[in-house]
C-alpha cells in the first residue's frame, strides 16, 4: 500500500508519503521518530556486538577465546573500532544499493548461524544430552504467558521498519509495485524460514 500511494502521488522519500498523506508537521514528527528508532536500534547492536565479542560478567567473548586476554578485548575499545571502521564508513555510501554485498553477507552468516546451531542441536539431541524441543509455549503456566511477552519488542521493531521500503524502491532496477510485492514476498519468506 505504501508503495502504491507513492507512486499514484508521485513520492520520492517515505517523509513526502507522509507529508502529502498527513502534512508537514506529520512529516517532521516521524522523520524525528525515525532517527529516534535508529539511534535505539543502532546502541542495541553495538551492546550486542560488545557482549558477543568482548564477553560480559557472565561469559567470555570471543575475542577473549581466540586471542586471549588483551587490549583487544576491551569492551569500549571493539566498540568504538566497529563504529568508525565499519559503520562509519556504511554510512558514507550514497545508496542503498551500494549495501547489497553486506546485505547478502549478513543473510549469509545468518544462515551459516541456523545450519550451525541446528546441527550442534540435533547431535546433543541424539547423543540425549538435551531433551526435544518444545514447538508450542505451554500457556498453562504464569512464567510462559510473561516469557510470551517478549516477543512483542521484536514484532514491533519489524513493524517499525517499514519506513526502509522507499529508498528500496527507488533504487529497484524496473520498478513496479508488482516488482517490489515479488520482493517484500521473497524477503518475508526467507526471514520466515531463517527465525523458524
Amino acid at each position: 500500500m505504501l508503495i502504491r500511494f507513492a507512486v499514484s502521488c508521485k513520492a520520492k522519500s517515505y517523509g513526502e508519503v507522509v507529508q502529502i498523506a498527513m502534512g508537514r508537521t506529520a512529516r517532521v514528527l516521524f522523520e524525528i521518530c525515525i532517527i529516534v528508532n535508529n539511534a535505539g536500534v543502532l546502541i542495541v547492536y553495538l551492546i550486542i556486538m560488545g557482549d558477543v565479542m568482548s564477553g560480559s560478567v557472565r561469559h567470555i567473548g570471543v575475542l577473549d577465546q581466540w586471542l586471549g586476554h588483551g587490549f583487544w578485548d576491551h569492551r569500549k575499545l571493539f566498540v568504538l573500532v566497529v563504529m568508525f571502521v565499519f559503520l562509519a564508513l556504511l554510512c558514507v555510501l550514497d545508496r542503498i544499493d551500494s549495501l547489497s554485498m553486506t546485505s547478502a553477507a549478513s543473510v549469509a552468516l545468518a544462515i551459516v548461524f541456523v545450519v550451525v546451531c541446528f546441527a550442534v542441536a540435533f547431535i546433543k539431541l541424539i547423543e540425549g544430552k538435551i531433551e526435544a524441543p518444545r514447538m508450542s509455549p505451554d500457556l498453562g503456566s504464569k512464567m510462559e504467558i510473561l516469557d510470551l511477552l517478549v516477543v512483542i519488542p521484536i514484532m514491533s521493531n519489524a513493524y517499525v521498519c517499514h519506513f526502509n521500503v522507499q529508498p528500496i524502491y527507488n533504487e529497484l532496477e524496473g520498478r513496479s509495485p508488482q516488482k517490489m510485492n515479488q520482493v517484500g514476498r521473497i524477503t518475508t519468506a526467507l526471514c520466515v524460514v531463517v527465525y523458524a
